[in-house]
């Protein structure tokens, strides 16, 4: 027999353990938990993954316990779904949580990444100086996500240390997240820069810096700067995926403009 069958009939198998969970209703709650228990302790990580992902979904509080274990799972993807679980199941609680904390120097990127970015929903003073550690990670997107987190402190001493991160690694594609990180710290002159940015020669760098403008705190002025910056950019797309990333962040940029004190009278 070949060994391409039974991996084919292995795969066949995973799938359908995978179907059964995503049947099962919420409604269905003793049924749902039984099978999640069990599915936790599946021999396919991505069985295990899907668990997670499903607790996550459902918000279901009472999995925490068993998914605070798969942070050891021997699977990135596995490790990486329950950091993210313990982000949302602890957010805006302001508490510290240091078993996330050697997931910031994961072997798995995107673990740090999700790591990093956990820790700021949570808002885990504690966790700051670690993660001010991982402006100088090898991937620059885990760079980007722990400048993001730091400039949504709001804590200015960290303004120094991400400014010199872009200035040694000033990469187009992550250039975004540094910028407005420095704007929420109150470096005001790096809005002309997100600006600029719309212009980039890089497609992600473009539309990073549109997604910055909509979430960056901006007065009223600068907002209607944005938004006829943003305009412009829609009409003088370099790709079709721009125009469309335009035209949702001209929409609320717009709203933003709407919703503010006396818009509606004025």
């Amino acid at each position: 027999m070949s060994l391409s069958k039974p991996l084919s009939v292995m795969r066949q198998r995973i799938v359908a353990r995978i179907e059964q969970l995503r049947a099962i209703s919420i409604e269905d709650e003793a049924v749902l938990s039984a099978a999640l228990h069990q599915a936790l302790k599946d021999t396919s990580a991505s069985v295990r993954t899907e668990a997670i992902e499903i607790a996550n979904k459902q918000d279901l509080r009472s999995f925490e316990p068993l998914i605070r274990k798969r942070l050891a799972d021997r699977v990135s993807y596995v490790r990486c779904a329950a950091v993210e679980y313990l982000g949302n199941f602890y957010e805006g609680e302001g508490i510290a949580v240091p078993f996330l904390y050697p997931h910031l120097a994961d072997s798995d990127s995107l673990t740090r990444l999700q790591t990093i970015e956990s820790l700021g929903w949570v808002g885990d003073v504690a966790a700051y100086p670690l993660i001010a550690a991982c402006l100088h990670d090898a991937d620059p997107l885990v760079r980007a996500y722990a400048a993001a987190v730091l400039g949504s402190s709001g804590l200015g001493g960290y303004r120094t240390a991400i400014a010199r991160t872009l200035a040694k690694a000033p990469q187009d594609d992550t250039k975004p997240f540094f910028v407005q990180a420095l704007f929420e710290l109150g470096d005001e002159s790096k809005f002309a820069a997100m600006l600029e940015l719309l212009a980039s020669t890089r497609y992600i760098a473009r539309c990073a810096a549109a997604n910055g403008l909509a979430a960056m705190p901006l007065n009223a002025q600068q907002r209607r700067a944005a938004l006829r910056a943003v305009a412009d950019a829609e009409v003088n797309f370099l790709f079709r995926a721009d125009q469309s990333t335009m035209e949702k962040v001209k929409a609320e940029l717009k709203q933003a403009i709407f919703d503010e004190p006396g818009a509606a009278n004025a």
